[in-house]
């Protein structure tokens, strides 16, 4: 622990008080346990400005970055949500595959997103599924497991509603089982 009582000692004069006395030593006691006390807080405090290690402040990290957001599942421990909130700091956007099969697989799920073409002569061979391209251009199917079991459906809704609100707004995601 932090010994400020003694440092406090040294910076008597020599020469004009004993840092022995009772009553003075007392005084220096109970101020170098404030002291003490800051340089602990202070510690503690450098903690909290890490996303990984904050517990105090976890709320206000959180509702800085929105959240819970509504959507994938819900994080209820304090590691959890240390997890959703490192995750939510380190996103940096993206309309890749890859961006969102991250996230997630973060979040706990294993996806495997297609992004089916439309059918093209040269390209297509007989056999492969049809799709309609003047629907909808970005079109993605989504298949979503947990622990090797499909989500449920409440799951699939937050899912939806998550990547709705993050995708970009001409594409479409479909949830497959």
């Amino acid at each position: 622990m932090y010994k400020h009582a003694d440092y406090l000692k040294l910076l008597l004069p020599a020469v004009s008080y004993d840092p022995a006395a009772p009553q003075l030593s007392a005084e220096l006691a109970a101020e170098g346990r404030q002291l003490d006390a800051v340089q602990a807080s202070a510690a503690a405090l450098l903690l909290e400005m890490d996303p990984r290690t904050t517990v105090v402040l976890l709320d206000d990290w959180e509702r800085v970055y929105g959240l819970p957001d509504e959507g994938l599942m819900a994080a209820t421990t304090v590691e959890e949500r240390q997890a959703r909130l490192v995750t939510k700091v380190n996103q940096t956007g993206g309309l890749s595959k890859a961006y969102f099969q991250t996230l997630l697989e973060q979040a706990g799920y294993q996806v495997v997103i297609d992004e089916p073409r439309g059918f093209f002569a040269g390209v297509n061979a007989c056999g492969d599924r049809l799709y309609d391209p003047t629907k909808v251009t970005w079109y993605w199917r989504v298949r979503l497991r947990r622990n090797g079991q499909v989500v449920s459906q409440a799951d699939r809704g937050q899912v939806t509603a998550w990547l709705d609100s993050v995708k970009a707004a001409y594409s479409f995601v479909d949830l497959e089982d």
